[in-house]
């Protein structure tokens, strides 16, 4: 290559790099700062220039080069080891950084869909990353039935897509059990692990805790009223559970998944006919239809 056209390359990059990583990019330097700005419409502002940079025209080597740079930047920046305080920005970092691995993965694959604004569904984990993460994070568990608790999460998967659902679908459908006493996994570890915040935010709302105090308290009401003690309790799980479902229904997307699990339960494999169990799941997977 002649040394004009070496040194017009070069300046190229540069100019890619300036332009995408410091020059015009807030993010950065809020987080640079670590400051207390509104990190969200900063971290909006920086999808929608990467989205610029892979949708305009700029060759498409320059175009990987500077996606790169812009993952190593991210992935290996001082915040994100930041004391507690600064916890939120290091959560967006993450964020970003599995934004820029989702586009770089997009640019690999041919004919990929349009991308059009950085709030789309096209953030979303891929299921094949998102099965890594969860054989990870259920390592050593077990299912009810006693086999390994990620070919569960699998059954759960496969339920939705072959009713058709989105690959999103399918993705929450296998990390949703992610966040709960038996894996250890806090919000922060699932960031680390590289699941977008937003979909850790939803995967801790369709985690069901329940409300023993409300149980004990709702079981004591029925049995003053009659009912027997263990029906009473009974009862006074599955409202408890119910109210639980209540938070689901405004999200199509987390209703769907959670209510795969059930439908997977039914199996025989999992809940013996005539069991008690089996009955409750009949009584919940209702409820998520209703």
């Amino acid at each position: 290559m002649c040394a004009r056209r070496k040194q017009s390359v070069i300046f190229k990059i540069d100019r890619t790099m300036n332009y995408f990583l410091l020059a015009e990019t807030d993010f950065f330097r809020l987080i640079n700062e670590a400051g207390d700005c509104n990190m969200e419409t900063a971290y909006t502002a920086f999808a929608t220039q990467v989205i610029e940079l892979c949708n305009g025209g700029m060759d498409m080597n320059l175009t990987v080069i500077a996606l790169a740079y812009i993952e190593i930047e991210l992935q290996h920046h001082p915040v994100r080891n930041l004391s507690e305080e600064k916890r939120e920005i290091a959560a967006y970092v993450s964020k970003a950084l599995s934004f820029v691995r989702k586009m770089q993965k997009f640019l690999a694959t041919p004919q990929v869909p349009p991308l059009i604004s950085a709030n789309n569904g096209l953030i979303m984990l891929s299921y094949q990353d998102a099965y890594k993460i969860a054989e990870s994070v259920h390592q050593g568990q077990q299912d009810k039935a006693g086999g390994p608790y990620i070919d569960f999460l699998q059954n759960v998967a496969d339920y939705l897509k072959n009713k058709g659902e989105s690959e999103d679908v399918q993705v929450l459908a296998i990390l949703q059990d992610s966040i709960t006493s038996a894996t250890k996994k806090t919000p922060d570890d699932m960031i680390k692990m590289g699941v977008p915040a937003d979909m850790v935010d939803l995967i801790q709302k369709m985690t069901y805790h329940k409300n023993q105090a409300w149980i004990d308290e709702y079981s004591c009401h029925l049995m003053e009223k009659g009912v027997p003690a263990e029906d009473a309790t009974y009862d006074a799980r599955e409202k408890d559970f119910v109210r639980f479902v209540e938070t689901l229904k405004d999200n199509p997307t987390a209703a769907k998944a959670k209510s795969a699990i059930l439908n997977v339960l039914m199996d025989d494999k999992y809940i013996h006919r005539q069991e008690r169990r089996e009955l409750k799941t009949k009584f919940r997977l209702k409820k998520y239809k209703a």
